[in-house]
Formats: C-alpha cells, structure tokens, sequence
C-alpha cells in the first residue's frame, strides 16, 4: 500500500504517511496499489489497472433530502397555540409567529426549503395574522371600553373633589356669617 499524496510505502497499520503527514486514503496523485504517479482526474491507474478511489464529495452535496431543522415548524405551531390562550397577551404569539416567519424564509432561501420550513411559514403567517387580529381587539377594548371608564372615573372624582370643596367653603363662609 502507497499514500495516495507522496506515494510513499506504507504499512498496513499506518494510518498517517510519515513522508508527508497526509492521512491514509488522502490525496489523489499517487496509486495506492503501486504508488506511481497518476492523473488526478484519472478513474484507474495507467501502471496496474488498479481503480483509483475518487475523492468522497462533500456532506452537503450528499444530503440532497435533507428534511431541515424542525424549528420553524415547532416556533410556529407555539405561536398558534399561544394566540388562542386567554391569559397570553397576544403581543408574544405576534413575536413569535414574526420570529418563525424570519426564520422560515431563510430556511427557504438559503436552498433548505424543507418540510418543516414550509409548513413552520404557513403556520406562522396563520398565527401572525389570527394573534395580529388580537392585538387589535385588545387595543380597542382598550381605546373604547377600559379608557373611557377611567376616564368617568377620573371624572367622577374629581366632581366628587369639588362638591367637597364647595361644601366646606359653603360651611366656612356660613360660620362667618352668623
């Protein structure tokens, strides 16, 4: 056995070329069976015939099915639940569903259309529209119900404050004049 990087001999319990530090079944110039000096981009070697093994391509060129990262979908499926949730304000699911938005459209761009990321966007645009629709509920029970009685409270107050005053102005001024 010959590295396949300086075609020096190895013996069959090296695991390192002691000639040029390369590991065992790396590099391609030289023949591993006779260690003469081959063609890069040859399928065997011209001296022996023997099938010269091509470099393994890369991990991300191999995982063409990839399902992707399950996060998107788990992040938009929390944002939908949490819409529906009474005690959640529903700014948090709003945050939430643009989070999984975010993070699905990169998946997407970035040639990781998975699954998952698809299906994470389509949950997350349904759960930024439904917790959009809450907030809006909220903030107009706010503007229409919750401000306006604190505001005839406030109001009520502070005519309650003035009667007050008035009365016991009323009582001075009656004290003074008898």
């Amino acid at each position: 056995m010959y590295c396949k990087n300086c075609g020096e001999a190895l013996n069959e319990n090296q695991d390192i070329c002691l000639n040029c530090g390369a590991k065992k079944e790396t590099g391609n110039k030289f023949c591993q069976n006779c260690g003469k000096e081959t063609n890069e981009n040859a399928a065997v070697c011209l001296s022996c015939g023997t099938q010269l093994k091509k470099p393994q391509a890369k991990e991300a060129d191999t995982k063409t099915n990839d399902a992707g990262s399950p996060l998107p979908l788990i992040l938009g499926i929390c944002a939908l639940i949490l819409c529906f949730l009474p005690l959640i304000p529903s700014i948090i699911p709003l945050i939430l569903s643009i989070i999984t938005l975010i993070i699905s459209v990169k998946a997407i761009k970035n040639n990781k259309s998975s699954v998952f990321a698809i299906i994470g966007l389509i949950i997350s645009i349904f759960a930024l529209i439904s917790s959009a629709i809450a907030t809006i509920t909220v903030v107009l029970i706010l503007l229409f119900i919750v401000i306006p009685y604190i505001a005839i409270l406030i109001v009520a107050i502070v005519i309650e404050i003035v009667v007050v005053i008035f009365s016991i102005i009323t009582a001075i001024i009656s004290g003074i004049a008898l």
